[in-house]
C-alpha cells in the first residue's frame, strides 16, 4: 500500500547541486493517488507521507550533516459538489500551500482509542475548515484524523501511540467500525475492509480507502475530493545551509465530469 515510496538514488557529490531540479514530483500526482494491492484490488489515497534522507558519514559535518532529501505529502479534502474548481482556482492564485491547514485533524490525549468515536471529547464537524481569505464556498472537510496518546499517560507505552483513522463523521457516513484486532483496519457491516492505514510507529504513512466504496460514498453524499500535494527535493553542501539548493513543488488534482484537472507550481532555490 505504501508503494511507490520515496527512495533516494545514489548521487555523486558533483551532481547533487542539480539533482533537486531533475524532477517535478507533482507530475506524478494522478498516478500516486491510486494504489493496487497484491490481490489486484484498487484503493484511493486519503493521506500520505513518504520521505527519505541521506546524511554525510561524518555526524559533525556542517550545521546538521544532511546531504540530500526528498519527501512528499498527499492530502485529500472534500468539498460540496460543484465547488472543487473554485477551490482549486483560489489556491492556484495564492500559489502557497500551508500543510497545517489541510493535514489530518489532531486528537491527542482525549478519548481512549476504543471509545474515540463516541465519547463526548471527540468533536467532529464536516465542512468546518477554510483557507485564509477564501470565499465560504471553498469551505472543506478533512476526512482523516491523527489520533495520539502520549507516553506520560500510560507507562506501558514508553513511546506513546499514534494512529491515523477516519474522522467520526466520515466513519459514521461510511458505516464502518474499527477492527476488533487491528486499530489501523476499518470494516463495513459485512466485515470487509473499507479503509486501512499504516500501522503505528512506521516511518512512511498512508491511509487508503476501497475504490468502489469511495465512489459510492462520493455519489451518495454529493461531495468532491481534491488531492493536494506538497513535495520537496533538497541538497545541503557539506552538511550546512550555505549553498543550499532545492525545489518545493505544490499542486492540486480533482475530477470534473469524466476528466481529471490539475494545477501545480514550483519554487526553485539556488538553481
Amino acid at each position: 500500500m505504501h508503494k511507490p515510496i520515496v527512495e533516494l538514488p545514489e548521487v555523486a557529490e558533483e551532481n547533487l547541486k542539480s539533482w533537486p531540479f531533475e524532477e517535478n514530483p507533482v507530475d506524478k500526482l494522478e498516478y500516486q493517488i491510486n494504489r493496487v494491492d497484491k490481490h489486484g484490488k484498487s484503493w484511493k489515497v486519503l493521506y500520505e507521507y513518504s520521505g527519505d534522507t541521506h546524511k554525510y558519514s561524518d555526524p559533525n559535518l556542517g550545521e546538521h550533516g544532511f546531504r540530500y532529501e526528498e519527501f512528499r505529502f498527499i492530502y485529500c479534502v472534500f468539498l460540496e459538489q460543484g465547488m472543487a474548481g473554485q477551490f482549486a482556482s483560489f489556491i492556484e492564485a495564492q500559489q502557497r500551500l500551508d500543510g497545517h491547514h489541510i493535514q489530518p485533524k489532531d486528537y491527542t490525549d482525549g478519548p481512549f482509542l476504543r471509545e474515540a468515536h463516541w465519547r463526548e471529547t471527540w468533536f467532529s464537524e464536516k465542512f468546518s475548515e477554510s483557507m485564509y481569505n477564501a470565499p465560504s464556498c471553498c469551505d472543506f472537510a478533512i476526512p482523516i484524523a491523527d489520533y495520539g496518546w502520549e507516553s506520560h499517560l500510560d507507562k506501558s507505552l514508553p513511546d506513546g501511540f499514534s494512529q491515523y483513522m477516519p474522522q467520526k463523521w466520515f466513519a459514521d457516513e461510511l458505516k464502518i467500525a474499527m477492527s476488533d484486532h487491528q486499530s489501523n483496519i476499518w470494516l463495513d457491516s459485512e466485515g470487509d475492509i473499507t479503509l486501512q492505514a499504516s500501522k503505528a510507529f512506521t516511518k512512511n504513512k498512508v491511509v487508503v480507502i476501497d475504490n468502489d466504496a469511495f465512489d459510492s460514498y462520493l455519489s451518495k453524499f454529493e461531495v468532491e475530493p481534491v488531492w493536494l500535494m506538497i513535495a520537496e527535493r533538497s541538497h545541503w553542501p557539506n552538511g550546512g545551509n550555505k549553498g543550499f539548493s532545492g525545489r518545493r513543488a505544490e499542486g492540486l488534482l480533482w475530477r470534473e465530469a469524466d476528466s481529471w484537472k490539475k494545477v501545480d507550481w514550483k519554487k526553485d532555490t539556488n538553481r
